[in-house]
């Protein structure tokens, strides 16, 4: 069970309370603080990063203590735009005060906010997430690229889809020499566009 101040509510208990929507309130809120964070987050992690290596070598494996600083960046930024969303679903996502009901939309909630609080309160906690977000994900993307260098990544194969198979019909049938000849050179062409 999640103790929310004196009260105690279990999934069963929201389910039983509020059906299964009760259990996915917010989810849009979190749609629209989430995308919005990969939006801004990864491509600031990448620019900080590839500016960090000082080159544009993507075979080079920055220092590890700069993959923290791209990251760090990426989440300062992000996390504090993507604040106001955040409020919305932190308010859709509360236990209502006896006498008031939750939002049931984003709109809504967004008006009740600003109505009731002005613009500043998009903001509340904004800090604080960043204080948050910033080292979660400067350590998830460390950890990632550090993960990658002892996971070996696939090398690219030779593909050679049917083309054994043509070359032996061509010597078995000479029929076929014509469909070898018509497809050895389609083959090729796909080998080299996926490869």
């Amino acid at each position: 069970a999640i103790k929310y101040g004196s009260k105690q509510l279990s999934a069963i208990q929201i389910f039983r309370k509020e059906g299964i929507r009760g259990l996915y309130k917010g989810s849009a809120a979190c749609l629209a603080r989430d995308a919005p964070f990969s939006a801004i987050f990864f491509p600031i992690y990448s620019f900080v990063k590839t500016k960090l290596k000082g080159d544009y070598d993507f075979n080079m494996k920055p220092d590890l203590h700069k993959l923290i600083i791209a990251g760090m960046c990426g989440g300062i930024a992000a996390a504090y735009v993507v604040t106001p969303a955040d409020v919305i679903k932190t308010r859709m996502q509360s236990i209502p005060k006896p006498g008031e009901s939750l939002p049931q939309s984003l709109s809504e909630a967004a008006k009740l906010i600003y109505r009731n609080e002005g613009k500043a309160a998009f903001f509340k906690g904004g800090v604080w997430r960043i204080f948050n977000s910033a080292p979660q994900f400067a350590i998830t993307l460390f950890s990632y690229e550090v993960l990658l260098k002892f996971i070996p990544s696939p090398k690219p194969k030779e593909i050679n889809y049917g083309k054994e198979f043509l070359d032996y019909a061509a010597y078995e049938k000479s029929e076929l020499a014509v469909v070898r000849y018509l497809y050895s050179s389609r083959l090729q062409q796909f080998a080299n566009l996926i490869a």
